[in-house]
């Protein structure tokens, strides 16, 4: 997805269904923040851009975490799951 927005720069929009469905990792959050992309959040009924509100984006902050963690706590279970 970030190659495609880097090679279609006017593509400055992208749906997810959830954050963690967006993002797999924090430096994912932070490429798309610097590429000024907006980024619409159906499920959470978020819209996170340059112009979203102050508490917007410490509710999607929050998410971001989440995410991490739920995918650091598969990867765990995964892994466990397999020993």
């Amino acid at each position: 997805m970030v190659q495609f927005l880097e090679k279609n720069p006017s593509c400055k929009t992208v749906i997810a269904e959830e954050t963690d469905r967006l993002y797999r990792n924090l430096r994912d959050c932070i490429t798309l923040e610097d590429m000024d992309v907006e980024i619409h959040l159906p499920k959470e009924g978020q819209i996170i851009g340059k112009n979203a509100k102050l508490q917007a984006k410490l509710v999607h902050s929050f998410h971001v975490v989440m995410a991490r963690n739920y995918i650091d706590n598969l990867r765990e279970e995964v892994k466990k799951g397999m020993r």
